[in-house]
């Protein structure tokens, strides 16, 4: 999306989804703000100068890329994973977000060159970016599951309840940027 992205996510029971995300936004913005100064986006560069808080240029911050908080969906159920992806379809859904009136990104989920909804819809693999299934992520977190779960893994397909959801934050983001929509010359698809 021009302004802010959605990620599912699995996050192990020792790893943190604050810190988790806090180093991914930290690497990401290096890197778009790298990509923004070999295209010369003199423009939007001035703008996420603008967005840094006194406090942040005393430790030397140049930019600020994204917003300080996101929101953060724990997934306690599957049911509440499959809405949030689309299924069955839904109007404020994560794959039906480009589709939207206010955005009209694409004519379809699938269309959107940004998305993982080719990879659910379609079964096409993404040509830049390797999507995995969240049932696939799903049979890693069930073999790790304590022995007195064991009849959980006698089944083919994964199967999750709340307390799988609980222990390995399967979380929902939705991260901002600190730009406004279509600063940038975003290209719509």
């Amino acid at each position: 999306m021009p302004n802010h992205l959605h990620l599912l996510i699995f996050v192990n029971e020792n790893e943190n989804i604050n810190k988790l995300l806090a180093n991914g936004k930290r690497f990401l913005a290096y890197e778009i703000v790298k990509r923004l100064e070999l295209q010369k986006q003199h423009e939007i560069l001035a703008q996420l100068q603008l967005a840094v808080t006194v406090k942040e240029k005393q430790r030397q911050k140049k930019h600020r890329v994204f917003e300080v908080s996101s929101d953060i969906k724990p997934c306690y159920t599957e049911k509440f994973l499959l809405q949030k992806l689309n299924h069955p379809p839904r109007r404020t859904s994560i794959h039906n977000n480009p589709i939207m009136p206010k955005w009209k990104l694409a004519s379809t989920p699938e269309e959107y060159f940004h998305s993982s909804a080719c990879f659910y819809i379609l079964n096409n693999q993404h040509q830049f970016i390797r999507v995995t299934h969240w049932k696939d992520v799903g049979k890693h977190i069930t073999h790790r599951l304590p022995l007195r779960r064991k009849t959980m893994l006698d089944n083919k397909e994964p199967s999750f309840h709340l307390n799988n959801f609980e222990r390995y934050n399967t979380c929902i983001l939705e991260i901002f940027l600190t730009i406004p929509p279509y600063t940038a010359n975003f290209e719509k698809k």
